[in-house]
């Protein structure tokens, strides 16, 4: 299907493509720290007539060369200046070094919005509950929909000259909007060019702080139970080095092997070989249960390993609930460890 004028015009292309190299690349590492990027705009406002153009592009470059110490930084900036040519260039320039505050504004917000959701809803629920692990594994989503949706409130505001911030930040805003409606007069589009960039920012900075993982909540829990840190030690298996037991610790002189994995996938085929390459008087796997089949529950169970999943797994599964040595994470306890390794 072929749609009359469904095309972008070169004109319109151009003008975008160098805001967002300038976004990008101002944006990519080696980053423009704050004092280079304040330098920069106070000489082009101090030199802002078109006639004056090539002289803001040689203040830039003396400057960038007296100062910039990073060679990788100073060669992608000096690349940069030499797509200056006109008095909008200076302007889509120094709009981008603006909006470099504005992405860490943003971020910042929708961090610490997502933090609040989060800290709510995870209040109430167990740390290796589905519900808890749904929480922060979703965290990452969470955080793009509110850096895009702030960005999209944020440049809405830009166009109807709301009042964005504190008294003493307006100046900054004020000389933003006109830029921005400037460029919107040049067929540029600032939003979705700021979104691109925005989008692989958040990216890179989402990842990162995801969620705690299943390990590090298991430790916490079987610290606040009864164990201290020093007792906890994650060992291979003495007779087997490609088994690793996540936590090995002793109680009243007999010992205790750890297994702790979301999700079971293929591992639970490692019980065969494992159950009995050592001389462990208890081994326990626990996970969420989400691929926890009935034959793979049976298959871990025949190696005499006791199985710990999610309540809320465990609640909705009653040929679980019917099977011998395989508990609901709120039944683990130092009486029911002590109980099993008794039998």
């Amino acid at each position: 299907m072929k749609l009359k004028d469904f095309h972008v015009p070169i004109d319109k292309v151009d003008p975008n493509y160098k805001l967002y190299l300038y976004l990008k690349e101002l944006n990519w590492s080696p980053k423009v720290t704050d004092t280079v990027k304040n330098e920069l705009i106070k000489i082009i406002y101090t030199y802002k007539d078109t006639s004056e153009v090539e002289e803001v592009v040689r203040m830039m470059n003396e400057y960038l060369e007296k100062y910039v110490k990073n060679g990788t930084l100073l060669e992608k900036l000096s690349f940069l200046l030499t797509t200056i040519k006109t008095l909008n260039d200076i302007i889509l320039f120094v709009f981008s070094l603006k909006l470099l505050d504005v992405k860490e504004w943003l971020l910042s917000e929708a961090k610490l919005a997502t933090t609040n959701i989060i800290t709510k809803t995870s209040q109430n629920s167990h740390p290796l509950s589905v519900q808890y692990d749904s929480i922060w594994k979703n965290s990452v989503y969470m955080r793009r929909v509110h850096w895009a949706l702030l960005s999209l409130l944020f440049f809405q505001m830009l166009e109807q000259w709301k009042q964005l911030h504190s008294d003493d930040a307006q100046e900054f805003i004020d000389k933003l909007v006109e830029e921005s409606l400037l460029l919107k007069t040049l067929g540029i589009e600032p939003n979705q060019m700021f979104m691109i960039m925005f989008t692989e920012a958040v990216n890179q900075s989402a990842v990162s702080s995801a969620w705690t993982s299943y390990e590090d909540r298991i430790l916490q829990l079987l610290l606040g139970f009864w164990l201290k840190s020093e007792q906890i030690k994650k060992v291979h298996d003495k007779n087997d080095k490609s088994t690793e037991y996540d936590f090995f610790f002793e109680i009243d002189g007999k010992t205790v092997g750890i297994w702790a994995k979301r999700t079971l996938r293929e591992r639970y085929k490692q019980f065969i070989k494992t159950a009995h390459a050592e001389d462990i008087d208890l081994i326990v796997e626990i996970t969420l249960g989400l691929d926890l089949t009935y034959e793979k529950a049976v298959s871990i169970r025949k190696h005499d390993t006791i199985l710990f999943i999610a309540d809320e797994i465990y609640a909705c599964r009653s040929d679980l609930q019917g099977m011998e040595g395989v508990y609901k994470w709120s039944d683990f306890s130092l009486n029911l460890i002590r109980e099993l390794l008794n039998k």
